[in-house]
C-alpha cells in the first residue's frame, strides 16, 4: 500500500505562510520559474500561449492563474507545492498541465477549470485537494482535455462536482480517495463525451444513504462506462451503492446502465493510505463513584470510515501512583484505592490507528461509613433552648467533615456546618423528633435521631395516636352521614317532581300520608 498518511486538519493548519509574499500581477510571456527562495507568492497572472510556468517543490501560492500556456508543478513527498486559495483556469486551447505532490486548499470553488475549449493534457498525481470548508457549490474541477490522468490523489470534502469531458482518449481516474463523509449532501463525479473513462481501484469514503441528497456519480450517457473494482467504504450493500450511481435506472433518457460489480472490500494497495482516525468518547464518568470500583462505557466512540476493534482504559491514582488497565467498551474496574484519578480511553480502529480522550474522577475506595450519634433524648418546654450535640459521632477510616440537623418529618433544617453543636429552641410539642446526618471526608454519610419531650404535656405519644385514630373514625362517619343525607334529599326532590317510582314500596295510605307530610 502506498503509505501517504495524512492528518488533514493538522496539515492545513500548520502550513507556514510568510507575511511578506512575492506579488506578481500581469502577463507572463516568457518561460518562468517560481522558486522556493521567493515563496510565498501572491499572484494574479496570465500565462501566454507557448509559455511554460514551472513551480519548484515547497513553493506556496495564493491567487489566480490563467493558463493559455502550460504549467509544470512537481513537488516531492516532503516538499509539497501548496496552492492556497488558488484558482487555475485554462483559458485557451491545447494547454498542458502536470501537477504532482501538491496541496490545494481553497475556501471557495472552483479549483481547476477549462473554459476556453479542449485543452491538451492534464495530469494530477499524488496530491491532496481540500476545499477548506464544508458546503455545496458549482464545479469543483471541470476539464475538457485531449487526455486526462488523475491518479493517487485524495479529494477531501468536495463541495462541488468534478466534471470530465473525454472525446479523444479515455480519461483515467485510478487509485484516488474520495472522502465526503463530513460533507455528505453534495459533491460527485460527472462524465460526458464519447470515450468512456477508466475508473478503477478508487476508494469512495462517502455517506451512503437511500435518498438523493448525497455524493453521486453521473455516467449513464456514455457507452461502456463502468465503475468496477472500486472500494465503497464499509459497505458491500449494492442497494446503497446503486443510489449514488446515476444511470438508466434513474433517468429514462440515459441509454446505459453502469456496472459496478465486482467491488473491492478494502483499499487497493496502490491507493493512498487514508484513514479517518477514530474518535474516543468515554461517556459520562461518575465524578465520585461509591466503593472501590468504577464502571466505564466507551460505546459512544466512533469511526467514520471503519470500525473500532479495541477499547483500552488506563487509570492512575495521582495520590498513591497505583495504575489500572482494562479492555472493552463496557467494563467495571475494581480494586480502586482512595485518591484523585486521571484516566485515558484509547480506541483502535480496523486500520490500527488510534484516538484517545482523557477524564478525571475521585474515588473513595473501600470506604467505611461514619457512625452518627445524635446524643440522648432531651426534655424542654416550648421555646426553651436545647443543645444538640453530635460530637460522639466518629469515623474509623477518616474524619467527619459535616453535621446536618433537621426536624422531622418535614426535614426542616436547623444547623448545617462542620460544628457538631447546634442550638435549637424547642417547639413545645409533646414529642419533637430531630435527625442528625454526618458526612465524612470520603463523602460517605449516616444518620441518627433523638426526641425532645415537653414535660408540660403529660399526654403520651400512644395516647396522641389513640385520639388521632378516634378523630379519623369520626371524620369517616361524618362523611358517610353526609352522603346519606344528600341521597335522601335527592330522592325527595325526585318524588316531588314525580320522577321517583314508589310502586311496591308503600301502600296507598302510606303514600298519602307521606305526600301530605312532604307537602308541609
Amino acid at each position: 500500500m502506498r503509505m501517504l498518511s495524512f492528518l488533514f486538519a493538522s496539515l492545513l493548519c500548520l502550513i507556514p505562510w510568510r507575511v511578506n509574499a512575492t506579488e506578481i500581477d500581469g502577463y507572463i510571456d516568457t518561460n518562468t520559474t517560481w522558486t522556493l527562495a521567493e515563496s510565498p507568492y501572491d499572484v494574479n497572472v496570465e500565462v501566454a500561449e507557448g509559455v511554460t510556468l514551472t513551480i519548484e517543490p515547497g513553493v506556496e501560492i495564493s491567487g489566480y492563474i490563467s493558463l493559455m500556456g502550460s504549467l509544470t508543478a512537481i513537488g516531492t513527498p516532503d516538499k509539497k507545492i501548496t496552492f492556497k486559495d488558488t484558482y487555475i483556469n485554462f483559458s485557451g486551447n491545447g494547454q498542458n498541465a502536470y501537477i504532482q505532490y501538491s496541496v490545494f486548499n481553497r475556501s471557495g470553488i472552483p479549483i481547476i477549470t477549462s473554459n476556453g475549449g479542449e485543452i491538451g493534457s492534464v495530469t494530477l498525481l499524488d496530491s491532496i485537494i481540500h476545499p477548506g470548508g464544508i458546503g455545496c457549490g458549482g464545479p469543483y474541477m471541470e476539464l475538457n482535455a485531449l487526455s486526462c490522468n488523475i491518479e493517487r490523489n485524495i479529494f477531501y470534502n468536495m463541495g462541488g462536482t468534478i466534471r470530465i469531458i473525454s472525446n479523444q482518449t479515455s480519461a483515467v481516474m485510478i487509485n484516488n480517495v474520495f472522502y465526503n463523509a463530513d460533507n455528505p449532501t453534495c459533491g460527485g463525479l460527472s462524465f460526458s463525451g464519447t470515450k468512456a473513462p477508466v475508473i478503477e481501484f478508487n476508494s469512495f469514503i462517502i455517506s451512503l444513504k437511500p435518498d438523493w441528497s448525497h455524493f453521486d456519480i453521473n455516467g449513464g450517457g456514455i457507452d461502456g462506462f463502468t465503475l468496477i473494482n472500486n472500494y465503497w467504504g464499509t459497505t458491500t450493500d449494492t442497494t446503497l451503492v446503486d443510489t449514488i450511481i446515476y444511470d438508466k435506472n434513474d433517468y429514462y433518457q440515459y441509454p446505459y446502465y453502469v456496472e459496478y460489480l465486482p467491488m473491492l472490500t478494502t483499499h487497493h494497495p496502490d491507493t493512498p493510505y487514508f484513514n479517518i482516525y477514530p474518535v474516543a468518547n468515554a461517556g459520562e464518568i461518575p465524578t465520585m463513584p461509591i466503593g472501590a470500583e468504577i464502571t466505564v462505557d466507551g460505546s459512544l466512540s466512533s469511526d467514520k470510515d471503519g470500525s473500532i476493534v479495541m477499547y483500552s482504559w488506563f487509570l492512575k491514582n495521582n495520590n498513591d501512583s497505583n495504575e489500572y488497565f482494562a479492555e472493552g467498551n463496557f467494563v467495571t474496574i475494581t480494586g480502586l484505592t482512595r485518591g484523585n484519578y486521571s484516566g485515558t480511553l484509547t480506541v483502535t480502529d480496523d486500520y490500527g490507528d488510534t484516538g484517545s480522550t482523557d477524564f478525571w474522577f475521585q474515588s473513595y475506595g473501600d470506604t467505611v461509613l461514619p457512625i452518627a450519634n445524635a446524643g440522648n433524648d432531651l426534655f424542654a418546654n416550648a421555646n426553651q433552648t436545647v443543645i444538640l450535640d453530635g460530637s460522639q459521632s466518629y469515623d474509623t477510616d477518616g474524619t467527619i467533615t459535616n453535621y446536618e440537623w433537621y426536624v422531622l418529618p418535614k426535614n426542616e433544617p436547623l444547623c448545617i456546618s462542620a460544628n457538631p453543636i447546634c442550638e435549637h429552641k424547642a417547639l413545645g410539642l409533646a414529642e419533637e423528633v430531630v435527625q442528625l446526618i454526618v458526612t465524612d471526608d470520603s463523602g460517605a454519610s449516616s444518620s441518627d435521631i433523638l426526641t425532645i419531650f415537653n414535660p408540660g404535656v403529660s399526654i403520651t405519644s400512644s395516647e396522641i395516636q389513640t385520639i388521632k385514630d378516634k378523630i379519623s373514625a369520626l371524620e369517616l362517619a361524618n362523611m358517610e352521614l353526609t352522603q346519606l343525607v344528600n341521597g335522601i334529599a335527592t330522592d325527595m326532590e325526585k318524588l316531588r317532581k314525580g320522577d321517583l317510582n314508589l310502586s311496591g314500596f308503600v301502600d296507598g295510605q302510606d303514600l298519602a300520608i307521606f305526600s301530605s307530610e312532604f307537602g308541609k
